[in-house]
């Protein structure tokens, strides 16, 4: 690479690590987010098999953050942004040097192909999802890609005399990669390729390395690949000083041991795909195979459904970006062509806002046809790079789908897995733009030629051709930039943080919270050990203490000596054994040893005004997660001004619900019934205008929900979103 295209690639990084960091989540997001932030502030032991580098990594950039715990989860989702945005410089590098340009002119064309295959990577879905968070994706896609990086760049020096330091760097990455996320590992077959052609040419030219050469280098390549994975040693070190978090014990061999072989998880086999026996499994399976069987639901679900729709989500459009159980619309992919969009979820109509609004995104298809093109290109014209390109989509993708084995339904949508494939259709994406570049001015030269002795103005039209192909390929990732801005931006998003301290905030003092799914204990995490919210209040997930069985103990042995509250989670999941035991203070319940009522408005008003603070999400897109939390609790909120009123105290309850409404404003509301319950409970407060402002709302909502619904095919109405049909006592029930 000469130093045009090191310059490039650097501000490629640059790029992309300014719009991510543009679009950055300022505080904790769901999910497995406040996990990693928690245990990366304190160096503890996350869920197996551990990601020790990337807690090392995030450890030092939090160090930024000084003496303000607010700024900690920001600077831990900077490593994801910056990681990222180098991946996109990695890409543009790797694409260079698969198509080898070697004339002027070959040049100029290659390079403005890879900057299209490598903004189209920039901006797409998943990858952008990944790096304004703090997971371990966008960092283990990174060292992915730098493995690839590092293969060619040593296949590209043949005669260089320092070549074998890039061997030695790959193998340094290799093991650093370990301590990220095995997902980085997918890469090493396309790496081996690279190797082989290597060995390939070099046989041919006769210029093998000798055995003492080899031998030397494989005894160094071992060496860094263990320096590598040396940063798995501070997982024994620090489990043995009993941190809060700490998953198992790994502070001894047999521990650490059946810690890296995740003993506590259940585990998939390669067959049958069937294998999961969970509640309802056997009806969920058969949902998407019959006679056929497990075969079938390796093509139809695993490979379909869980990788392919995620492929065309990426590279050709989506509806929403709420997540998918095999309905018409809910997470699924679309073209913004009108005719298929049609076949695939109904209608080509813009649907309500509620139902996909900023997460409605089209391409036209125009990345994934262009990537088509370009896998094509490229087996015809440079087949080992195709080879190596191949390996690490089917990898990364279709490989991958079938180790993974996804019973039905994964507990959220799993794209973020596949993200090496969408990398390595990226470098198709590149390709496909320049067999179009070539071809264009290759037809411009021809025209050229033909008309030289004509006017000048023939030229000059001539050139224009060749410049608007240029901008055209360019406006593919334009596109894509512009159709996902909106809903990838998360710089004023604090759902997540919100919620956690207002659940804690929720609890009595020195209370014990028992939870149950990862989004009502990993934000609740970074709350407490990150930012020092409640630290009096003991967590309890009840998954990874034991279950029910712990739960009961855990209740005896407490005997109320201390208040116990239960999350929403875990009310849903266990409420039915307490029942009259459970009593809403808020975003918890308080569990108490005598019957009760299930409201206790008094704490409910004290915690509203007092305790429980939501940012303005005005303007914010909202995830679906972000969006249930909300309206759970505004639908608590209406429960209690209800009560209040009955209760005579119509004051407070439409103080309680002003209160609410000036935090969350009503927009953030898509449940319809909801909406109805919110209008009847200001009705019942006696604030008239209040409520009649509320119908008008909904009536909007639900004219737009017709106008959608009656643009749907009448023999697919049935299977659209249950959204937009309300049944005929709405108004009354």
């Amino acid at each position: 690479m000469n130093k045009i295209d090191k310059l490039i690639a650097l501000s490629l990084g640059l790029i992309g690590s300014v719009v991510y960091l543009l679009t950055l989540e300022p505080s904790v997001s769901f999910w497995d987010c406040g996990e990693f932030i928690a245990t990366s502030y304190a160096l503890q032991v996350g869920h197996p098999p551990g990601a020790p580098t990337y807690n090392l990594l995030a450890h030092c950039l939090m160090l930024l953050a000084g003496d303000n715990s607010s700024l900690l989860a920001l600077f831990s989702n900077a490593l994801s942004a910056l990681a990222a945005g180098t991946t996109v410089g990695l890409l543009y590098s790797i694409i260079l040097m698969l198509a080898q340009p070697q004339e002027s002119k070959t040049q100029l064309t290659t390079r403005w192909a890879a900057l299209v295959g490598s903004l189209c990577y920039l901006f797409c879905d998943t990858a952008w999802f990944s790096a304004t968070e703090s997971e371990v994706y966008s960092l283990a896609t990174c060292f992915a890609a730098a493995m690839v990086w590092a293969s060619l760049r040593w296949y590209s020096t043949p005669d260089s005399p320092r070549r074998h330091r890039w061997i030695l760097l790959l193998a340094l990455l290799s093991g650093l990669s370990v301590g990220v996320h095995q997902l980085a590992l997918l890469a090493i077959p396309s790496v081996a390729l690279v190797l082989l052609f290597s060995f390939l040419r070099e046989k041919k030219l006769g210029k093998l390395p000798t055995k003492k050469t080899l031998a030397t280098l494989i005894l160094l390549s071992l060496l860094f690949f263990s320096l590598g994975l040396s940063t798995y040693a501070i997982v024994p070190i620090r489990a043995a000083a009993k941190p809060e978090i700490c998953y198992g014990d790994p502070s001894t061999a047999e521990g650490f041991a059946r810690y890296l072989q995740r003993d506590q998880y259940e585990k998939a086999p390669l067959w049958p795909r069937r294998w999961r026996h969970h509640a309802n499994d056997a009806e969920l399976y058969a949902q998407w195979s019959d006679k056929a069987g497990d075969l079938q639901l390796l093509t139809t679900y695993q490979f379909g459904y869980m990788y392919l729709r995620y492929l065309l989500w990426n590279f050709s459009g989506r509806f929403n970006d709420r997540q998918g159980f095999g309905g018409m619309q809910n997470g699924q992919f679309i073209t913004g062509l009108p005719l298929v969009d049609d076949l695939i979820v109904g209608s080509s109509a813009l649907p309500p806002s509620d139902a996909a609004g900023k997460s409605h995104n089209r391409y036209f298809a125009l990345p994934l046809l262009l990537g088509i093109l370009g896998a094509v290109h490229q087996c015809r014209r440079h087949r080992r790079a195709f080879f190596v390109t191949l390996t690490l989509f089917l990898m990364g993708g279709i490989v991958l789908g079938f180790y993974m084995n996804h019973p039905v339904y994964e507990p959220r949508e799993r794209d973020y897995a596949y993200i090496l494939s969408f990398l390595a259709f990226a470098i198709w994406i590149a390709f496909g733009a320049l067999w179009i570049l070539v071809k264009a001015l290759k037809r411009a030269d021809t025209q050229a030629l033909k008309h030289s002795s004509i006017q000048a103005s023939k030229h000059s039209s001539i050139q224009a051709i060749k410049h608007s192909t240029f901008l055209l390929l360019l406006a593919v990732p334009a596109l894509m930039a512009f159709q996902n801005w909106d809903d990838h931006d998360r710089s004023h998003r604090y759902t997540a943080f919100d919620v956690a301290s207002n659940m804690l905030n929720s609890c009595d003092q020195d209370a014990i919270l028992i939870t149950y799914g990862d989004n009502d204990t990993f934000p609740l995490w970074y709350a407490q050990q990150v930012e020092g919210i409640r630290p009096d209040i003991t967590i309890a997930n009840v998954n990874l203490k034991g279950g029910r069985y712990w739960l009961r103990q855990t209740l005896l042995d407490n005997d109320f000596r201390r208040p116990v509250f239960f999350s929403k989670y875990m009310h849903d999941y266990n409420g039915d054994g307490f029942n009259g035991h459970l009593q809403l203070t808020g975003l918890c319940y308080r569990l108490t040893d005598l019957p009760c009522d299930t409201l206790d408005t008094e704490t409910f008003v004290h915690n509203a005004q007092h305790h429980i603070r939501w940012h303005n999400p005005s303007g914010v897109h909202l995830d679906h997660i972000s969006r249930q939390f909300i309206e759970t609790y505004w639908r608590s909120v209406a429960m209690v001004a209800e009560r209040l009123s009955l209760e005579g105290d119509n004051k407070k309850a439409a103080t309680l619900l002003t209160t609410t409404e000036a935090q969350l404003p009503l927009a953030c509301v898509s449940d319809r019934y909801l909406l109805r319950d919110i209008a009847h409970a200001y009705h019942a407060a006696g604030q008239s205008a209040r409520h009649d402002a509320v119908i008008k709302l909904l009536k909007e909502k639900i004219a737009d929900d017709t106008r959608y619904y009656l643009s749907v095919r009448p023999r697919l109405r049935q299977h659209v979103a249950t959204l937009y049909t309300l049944p005929y006592d709405f108004w009354n029930d």
